[in-house]
């Protein structure tokens, strides 16, 4: 048995296409199921997984009254009936091999967690649509998560995306962690390793990740993920809980502002934060150029370098804005116990 859990909110333009590509899937009906653990969505969007449930026997929704993602996760799994537990969201897509390949890569493998590589897509076309796709599938862009970046045969990793989990997995080391609203993955997966876990990433099916289609819908949410990428460690009590790359653009943006400070009393502190922003710049640059000639001779190089300095700023001032919290004691440290 192989339960799907979908965490959800107002995601109605995503849900139904997810939907059809899990059946697309060729599983038999009795042996998965379905769980959308719904965060109080509007009435317009409840109603349409409610008729989606009416049509689909094997999809049970259930409620989420604390709206936070890790609760909804942790909903589906007390509820869920599978040996295996596949963690899917609403703005995610999958391959029509995704889940008979990852169920049968984890039996063989004998692998906790088995994640695949994930393709970045939108809903549209526009210019600004196609940056924002080709700019979160870029090294540059996201970094050295190799979920995002691609591989080309199965490797044990540290963490994936959008995975199979055995669920015995949550017996031995408890559930998603509650007190994180984002990021509830990363620390889990750590646990895994941290208790000799097996993780692995295989290139032998994938997933599609929707992107935000809007310059302020990238700004916030990735300023969601900055803030949390700071929250996160300090919750936990461990900072490697999170990789070096989610703190460059942290630093990133602190060198720049310290430089602009400083420049008040030290004129030269000025010419070095515009020498660091003038080098951040040539690199934008050359990677939308890369980008045009390799991948898209259609998509602007204009929009292509906003959407990486959205990337990257909203991210660094996500960061800093998790820190001003922190200082002025709105959350209290709590040393991880695990």
């Amino acid at each position: 048995m192989i339960s799907i859990i979908i965490p959800y909110y107002n995601d109605e333009k995503y849900i139904v296409k997810l939907v059809a590509e899990i059946e697309a899937n060729n599983i038999k009906k009795d042996e998965y199921e379905v769980l959308i653990i719904d965060g109080k969505s509007n009435l317009e969007s409840r109603a349409i997984i409610e008729e989606i449930a009416t049509n689909h026997p094997n999809i049970k929704i259930l409620d989420n009254v604390k709206r936070i993602t890790p609760c909804a996760i942790n909903i589906g799994i007390n509820e869920s009936k599978g040996e295996y537990i596949i963690l899917l969201s609403a703005h995610c897509g999958i391959a029509p091999n995704y889940i008979q390949t990852l169920i049968d890569e984890c039996e063989s493998l004998n692998a906790d967690v088995i994640g695949a590589v994930g393709k970045t897509e939108t809903l549209g076309n526009s210019h600004q649509e196609l940056a924002i796709k080709y700019v979160l599938s870029n090294k540059f862009g996201v970094g050295n998560a190799l979920y995002r970046i691609g591989i080309d045969s199965i490797k044990e990793v540290d963490t994936v995306a959008y995975a199979c989990y055995r669920k015995d997995i949550f017996k031995k080391l408890g559930l998603f962690d509650e007190k994180l609203a984002r990021n509830q993955d990363l620390e889990f997966n750590k646990r895994v390793k941290n208790h000799n876990g097996k993780i692995y990433l295989t290139p032998d099916t994938y997933f599609i990740y929707y992107a935000r289609n809007n310059y302020k819908d990238l700004y916030r949410n990735n300023f969601g993920n900055g803030y949390w990428s700071i929250i996160t460690p300090y919750l936990l009590g461990e900072v490697k809980s999170e990789s070096l790359r989610h703190y460059i653009p942290f630093i990133f943006v602190m060198t720049i502002l310290i430089s602009l400070m400083l420049s008040v009393i030290f004129r030269g502190a000025l010419l070095i934060g515009l020498a660091i922003i003038s080098v951040y710049l040539l690199f934008v640059l050359a990677s939308s150029i890369d980008i045009k000639l390799k991948r898209d001779r259609g998509v602007r190089i204009r929009n292509l370098m906003f959407a990486f300095i959205v990337l990257h700023f909203s991210y660094g001032f996500g960061s800093l804005k998790a820190v001003f919290d922190i200082l002025r004691g709105k959350y209290k440290l709590e040393k991880s116990k695990r």
